[in-house]
């Protein structure tokens, strides 16, 4: 696969919670990566979640009290199990 991000990665390892598109469930996860304009989450589901979806997090923060609020798009999907 062509490497195609814009900014070097760098090892994080921060908890999460995230909303998938219009659901109102909370899901944990985990973000393993970040960059300049992007992150890497992991999140463990019974089902597939297409690309495309909109993405909102609290992420947590050792350095703030109050969670990071944030929304991003799904852009791809990697089913390793």
């Amino acid at each position: 696969m062509e490497e195609k991000r814009k900014f070097k990665r760098l090892p994080v390892q921060l908890s999460t919670t995230c909303l998938v598109g219009s659901e109102k469930e909370l899901l944990n996860c985990s973000i393993s990566n970040v960059s300049r304009d992007s992150m890497g989450i992991e999140v463990y589901l019974q089902e597939i979640i297409p690309a495309g979806l909109i993405l909102k997090f609290k992420i947590i923060t050792p350095e703030k009290e109050e969670p990071i609020e944030t929304t991003g798009i799904l852009k791809w999907v990697s089913l390793e199990v």
